[in-house]
């Protein structure tokens, strides 16, 4: 594989090929939905530029608070699960397995746009972490194992999402710096909940634990109702980028 990428060449700036026009109307009934719910960024923002902006900071808000939601219930989901008689490594497994799911978020994505997808993951991560409470007082190990896919599903769609409706906002010129920046507020609950120390904290009243981790999922959702591309007047508004990668940005 490192043969085979020294082969590969980076084009040069602001390089497109003739065809197709980024800035045409797709013919394909599908592509062109899918570009009338996601419109790409009005123009390209450096990190600078981003960084002043309330939304990318709304974005890294979402992504730390869903985040730790995760985190915290990858954790803890073996607690309950040895109360029920689950073994660590089913609740484990079961939770990682469900973040193959995230693939689902793309599609979504296309047909009822990035942020409408992002609220739903939010909401998602939220009402799973409130399953959780209920499995653990029904005592049904099927409603945690369903809780965990859930988790590990939404988890990683609300990163995939971020990290797409980013680029989505603010171009892909600089989108290697954006993204950097928002990853940071994803490693940061992993880092922490790392620490066998805060997984025994939590630990020892896992009930209030998964509550404000159900609450903080519902925050997460209220701040996804305030991603807007900077620049447009509104998410209905379709604003063609009046500089495309094939453009020299001024």
């Amino acid at each position: 594989m490192a043969g085979a990428g020294r082969l590969l060449k980076d084009p040069p700036r602001n390089w497109w090929p003739p065809r197709p026009d980024p800035r045409a109307v797709p013919a394909d009934p599908v592509a062109r939905r899918a570009r009338e719910k996601n419109p790409p960024a009005v123009r390209h923002h450096t990190l600078h530029e981003a960084a002043r902006n309330p939304v990318l900071w709304l974005m890294w808000l979402c992504l730390l608070g869903a985040a730790g939601v995760a985190v915290l219930g990858i954790c803890l989901l073996t607690v309950y699960g040895g109360q029920l008689g689950l073994g660590g490594p089913t609740v484990w497994s079961v939770t990682v397995a469900g973040g193959a799911g995230a693939a689902a978020a793309g599609a979504l994505s296309d047909r009822s746009g990035r942020r409408t997808a992002l609220i739903s993951a939010c909401l998602l991560l939220a009402v799973a972490q409130f399953g959780v409470l209920g499995a653990a007082r029904a005592g049904s190990g099927v409603l945690l194992l369903g809780c965990a896919t859930v988790t590990g599903a939404a988890g990683a769609a609300v990163l995939a999402l971020v990290t797409a409706l980013a680029t989505d906002h603010f171009g892909e010129n600089h989108s290697a710096s954006v993204h950097g920046l928002l990853t940071g507020a994803w490693l940061l609950p992993v880092a922490v909940g790392s620490s066998t120390r805060a997984v025994a904290y939590t630990a020892r009243d896992p009930h209030s634990a998964f509550l404000l981790a159900g609450c903080t999922g519902l925050a997460c959702a209220v701040v996804a109702l305030f991603l807007k591309a900077p620049g447009r007047l509104s998410v209905r508004r379709v604003v063609p980028n009046p500089h495309p990668l094939g453009e020299e940005m001024a």
